[in-house]
Parts: C-alpha cells; sequence; structure tokens
C-alpha cells in the first residue's frame, strides 16, 4: 500500500510478495539481505536503516519465475549466494547484478540452505580450500565456489528439512 508504507520499504504485503529468508554480514560489512517471493534479493543498511539496493535473480525461459527460499555471505562479505524455489544456486560478487557461477542442485526442489565452509580458526580438521554446502529436500551437495566442482554429496533416506555445519569440527 503506497499510502501507508514509507518509501524505500521492503517489498512485500497482500499480492506483492513477501519475505521468505535473510541473511547478515556480520563478520564484516553488517550489510541486511532479504530474499523475497518475488525472486529479488533486498539489501539493507542497518546503520542509516535505508534500502541500499535490489538484486534481481535471473529468469531463464525453462525455469519461470522463483522465489529466494536461501541466502548467506562468506566471512569477507563480498559474495552472495542465492538459492531458489527451483533448485538453482547463483554466487554473486556484491559489485555486479551478473552471478559470478550458476549451480543446479539437480532434483529441482527448493534450495533449504547454502553455507560457505570456512573455518574460523587453525585446525587438523580445517577446509584447506573452501568449499559451498547447499541442501534441498532430497540432497546435500558441497562444491568449489570457484568452478562448481562437487567435491562430495550425501543423499539420506528421508526428507531433508535443515542442515547445518559445527564449524571448526
Amino acid at each position: 500500500d503506497l499510502l501507508t508504507a514509507a518509501p524505500g520499504s521492503l517489498q512485500g504485503g497482500v499480492d506483492a510478495g513477501a519475505v521468505n529468508t535473510g541473511a547478515i554480514a556480520e563478520e564484516s560489512h553488517n550489510l541486511l539481505a532479504f530474499g523475497t517471493s518475488l525472486g529479488t534479493v533486498e539489501f539493507w543498511d542497518p546503520r542509516s536503516r535505508n534500502r541500499a539496493g535490489i538484486l534481481s535473480a535471473p529468469q531463464d525461459a525453462f525455469e519461470g519465475r522463483s522465489e529466494v527460499t536461501a541466502l548467506t555471505f562468506p566471512r569477507s562479505g563480498l559474495n552472495l549466494a542465492v538459492g531458489n524455489s527451483n533448485g538453482l544456486i547463483h554466487l554473486y560478487d556484491l559489485r555486479s547484478p551478473t552471478p559470478l557461477l550458476k549451480k543446479d542442485q539437480g532434483y529441482g526442489f527448493a534450495i533449504k540452505n547454502i553455507i560457505y565452509l570456512e573455518n574460523n580458526t587453525s585446525s587438523r580438521g580445517q577446509v584447506t580450500e573452501p568449499k559451498i554446502l547447499t541442501a534441498d529436500k532430497r540432497i546435500i551437495k558441497i562444491w568449489d565456489p570457484e568452478n562448481g566442482t562437487p567435491w562430495t554429496s550425501v543423499e539420506p533416506a528421508v526428507d531433508l528439512n535443515h542442515v547445518e555445519w559445527v564449524k571448526d569440527s
């Protein structure tokens, strides 16, 4: 409702989309990102309490319109991983609206989790090269964020609702 909503307010409302997921770059610049049912990502700066920008995910003729269902920043805060309801993951450099990489989860189910596998401390179990974990209801995949090369996957006998990674383990 343009009469009651403040200028620059978050997209959403009746018949106008809704926020599906959110992420914060808390180890870097603290930018907030909100994934919407309209297929966009809105960036908000908590210091100024204003929207900093909107990212519209690319739409393919075969994919149709998709909702943003998962978001995450790496520790550096310079990139963003976006998962959608069609099972696709796009990796972005925050300075460009064009994805650096597009990865298909393979089953067409909504992406539930995206996790950058980066350790905070040096340990024997440290991941030597950063990886990304993505999960939908059917499969967990771990892959290289530079080129999309698969590293490993896990396909349980039951549907997944959520995946969590124990850092530095």
